[in-house]
Order: C-alpha cells, then sequence, then structure tokens
C-alpha cells in the first residue's frame, strides 16, 4: 500500500510531519482506520477521506494518539498552582488555554487545580481546543476509566462520581460544577487564525504536538502561541519541545521537570512552594497508593530533558525552594556521598546552576574525553543558554561516541531545522526514525 497520499492528506489537514510517526506508525494508523471505514481498498478509503469529514477525523484521531491522563507528570501543576495563586492574590482573573486538549483529561486537571488553588468557578476562565469532534465529544461527557488515573489525585471524592463497583469497569464521572468551569471548542491550533479574537491567555498548555508537525505547522503553532500568550504569561509545553521555544526567545521557568517557559523580557516570578508531604493527596480514583521507593531522576539543563524523559512516577515532590533554602555546601561541585558525577551535574542543572553543572562534566571529560555522556549534558547547558553553535558541536561529539543517542538525533534536528538547515535536519530525524523502527533507541 502506498501511503504518500495519506501522509500528504494529514500534512494538509493538520500539518503532521509523517517523519514523527514513521512508516510502520502511519502504516499502522491507516490500517486501522480502514478497518473501521470497512474497506480494504486504500483507492476506495482515500476517496471516502475526501468525501467524508467524519472518516478524515478518524484518522486524524487514529495517527496522532491523544495519549493524556489526569495530571500528567504531575510537576506543571504544582508550578501552576502557585502562578495561580499569585494572580489571585494581585486580584487577576486568571485566562488559561489547553491546546489541543484532547479527550480531556488535561483540561479538567487544570480546572481542578485551579479551584485547589482557592478560585471559584467563576473566578477563571478555561478554553480547551481540539481539532477532533470524536476527542471532544469524549471530553465534554466527562467519564473516564482507570487508565485516565496514573498519578496522585488531589481531593478525588470532590471533582469525581464513581459509577459503578467492579474496579475493572467501573468509571468516573467529572462532578458538573467542575465540568462547567471549562469550555471545549473544535478549532486546529495551526490555523493562521486560530483564536484570533480571543485576549490573550495567562496559562497556555500546549503539549507533546509540536513534535508531531511539519516545519510550515511548527511555524505557524509556535506564531499563534507567541500572540496568545500574555507578556507575563507561563507556557507548559513537552520535554522534547522545549528547545524550540528557548531557540525563539523563551526562557525555561526554574522548576525542576515542569518544562515551562516565558518571554525572554518578562520571566513572572513564582513564589517557592512549600514542602509537599506525600500523603497530602489521596490516591487517584480507584487506584490503591502504594508507597514506593523512588527512583532516580534525570532532570537537565532549565528542563531541557534527554528524549523519552519524564519524572518517575513515585519522585519525591521537589520545589524551586529545595536550592534556594539548601546550604552552599551541598551546592558546591563535586562528588559527595558516592554521588555519580553526572547525575550531579544533571541535578545542578536542573536548578539552574549551570555554570556547576558545566564545570563537573568538564572534571569528567578531564579523566574521560570520550564520555559520551557529558558531552551531551554540556550540550544542554549550550542550548539552554542560547550557544547553539557551541550546543551542535557537543551533540555531535557525543552522537559521534554513541550513535545510538536518540536525544543527541532529536536536539541536533531540532537545531539544524532552527538554523535554516531542513536537509540537515531531516538526515538526523530519519536516523532517529530507524532507530526507533528497530528498537535501537537510546534514551
Amino acid at each position: 500500500m502506498r501511503l504518500e497520499p495519506f501522509a500528504d492528506l494529514l500534512s494538509e489537514a493538520i500539518g503532521l510531519d509523517p517523519a514523527a510517526l514513521g512508516e510502520r506508525g502511519l502504516s499502522r494508523a491507516v490500517t486501522a482506520a480502514m478497518s473501521r471505514a470497512g474497506t480494504a481498498d486504500p483507492g476506495a478509503y482515500l476517496r471516502l477521506l475526501s468525501a467524508s469529514p467524519q472518516a478524515k477525523g478518524d484518522l486524524i484521531r487514529e495517527a496522532v494518539v491523544p495519549e493524556t491522563w489526569f495530571f500528567r507528570d504531575r510537576e506543571p501543576f504544582w508550578l501552576l498552582r502557585e502562578r495561580l495563586r499569585t494572580l489571585k492574590r494581585r486580584g487577576t482573573t486568571p485566562r488559561l488555554l489547553s491546546a489541543p486538549c484532547a479527550t480531556g483529561e488535561e483540561a479538567y486537571s487544570l480546572a481542578i487545580t485551579c479551584l485547589e488553588a482557592g478560585l471559584p468557578p467563576g473566578g477563571f476562565h478555561l478554553t480547551a481546543v481540539d481539532v477532533s469532534p470524536e476527542s471532544l465529544a469524549v471530553a465534554a461527557r466527562g467519564r473516564y476509566g482507570r487508565n485516565s488515573f496514573r498519578e496522585d489525585m488531589p481531593e478525588a471524592d470532590r471533582h469525581f462520581i464513581r459509577q459503578g463497583d467492579d474496579e475493572r469497569t467501573a468509571v468516573w464521572a467529572v462532578r458538573p460544577e467542575v465540568a462547567a468551569t471549562v469550555d471545549f471548542l473544535q478549532a486546529n491550533i495551526v490555523s493562521e487564525r486560530f483564536l484570533c479574537n480571543e485576549k490573550p491567555f495567562d496559562i497556555i498548555f500546549s503539549r507533546n504536538f509540536l513534535i508531531y508537525l511539519n516545519k510550515e505547522a511548527r511555524k505557524r503553532l509556535m506564531a499563534n502561541i507567541g500572540r496568545l500568550l500574555a507578556p507575563d504569561g507561563i507556557l507548559f509545553v513537552g520535554h522534547s519541545e522545549i528547545l524550540s521555544f528557548l531557540s525563539e526567545g523563551y526562557q525555561a521557568v526554574r522548576h525542576p521537570r515542569a518544562f515551562a517557559c516565558c518571554r525572554e523580557t518578562a520571566r513572572p516570578h513564582v513564589p517557592a512552594a512549600p514542602p509537599r508531604p506525600e500523603s497530602a493527596a489521596p490516591a487517584a480514583p480507584g487506584v490503591t497508593r502504594t508507597r514506593t521507593p523512588p527512583r532516580a531522576a534525570r532532570p537537565s539543563p532549565s528542563g531541557i530533558p534527554a528524549c523519552g524523559q519524564r519524572a518517575p512516577d513515585h519522585a519525591p515532590p521537589r520545589s524551586p525552594a529545595d536550592v534556594s533554602t539548601a546550604p552552599a555546601a551541598s551546592r558546591t561541585p563535586g562528588r559527595a556521598g558516592g554521588e555519580n558525577p553526572l547525575e550531579m551535574a544533571r541535578r545542578l542543572a536542573d536548578h539552574g546552576e549551570l555554570a556547576e553543572a558545566a564545570a563537573v562534566c568538564r572534571r569528567c571529560l578531564e579523566a574521560d574525553r570520550h564520555n559520551a555522556e557529558a558531552y551531551f549534558l554540556l550540550g544542554l547547558v549550550g542550548a539552554a543558554e542560547h550557544r547553539v553553535q557551541e550546543a551542535r558541536a557537543l551533540f555531535q561529539k557525543a552522537l559521534y561516541l554513541e550513535p545510538g543517542h536518540a536525544a543527541c538525533l532529536t536536539h541536533l534536528a531540532l537545531i539544524h531545522e532552527q538554523l535554516g538547515d531542513a536537509a540537515r535536519a531531516d538526515i538526523y530525524r530519519q536516523r532517529l526514525r530507524r532507530l526507533s523502527e528497530t528498537g535501537g533507541t537510546r534514551p
């Protein structure tokens, strides 16, 4: 089956970059959508796609899987809560945007965070947008199974109504008073007139969408976000997307694993969050909360993570206060308590101590000039400080030493795209796709 016509259709409809899916992923999406449409003839299916918006929407939904759950990655919502409290003290009515919102879990997570921050139902405006009417229909129903609850949920019973006694088949319905705070709209975030009549938003969540787009659609997305983000607003993006925004004049907000940024000329002040006891939040609906020893996180400079990195499921809560209140001696570069030097470098960089992190990496390279991870971390520091050419050279050194380093391939593709070298960027994306298809990626 020739996949090019389907790739062209998806690219035109939503700006999808076929390389983001890979040939295998695109073939799977087309085959599954054809099966639901009741045809095995690719030609007949293409004609159906041209005539039926419903069929086209089904293919789009299948190609860009709305993988989402409540309070995904958790840390962005801790940062959001503190920002909302700041806006409340100023007397501001916060405006929030979730785009694309998929099936609504993120939008309702934002609504719950607003309520938990002390804002009344009428004390904020929350708009959630997606191009898929089917996804929006799921969001509007507001009924979710266990798969939508993978993180601890604050005050679960206050925000959801359980329906059904069987743990395997029970669903949790968003309470009407929560659902009423979200306005769901069908629109395409990469269209030129996206929300053209809306006032700017104080908070924008647009996570894990940029990575799926072709170059032109990326430009439109970033232009729309730039137009819609308030001068002192905060933008939350995916972990592999933040470098693109940093290279466009944004600055990372110093909060571990939040992957948030703001305009370079207006960094918002977010007060340090108080300590968050592990027992403070009830477990997610229908999920028994267990005390699991925390796994080691792998943070990176100013929130720029390695490809595929996400916060560990049971990582201990952290806040900007963690570094500011620590004794100075505890933040001095060096190896203490047997800590791996590169893990120390990651931790320092995650707290914004970029010079110290770079010093640790250089000491590692003095001992071992073939340490690919040290070059990679130095590249992340360079990218965070907008030294793009230096970052590119460091990523290339790391990739030479470790050809299967997927994070290096990802960042090099982004850098070359930003430098206007589309051909070189495509080479790195092709290498990354081949590694992914053969299972040879190294995060």
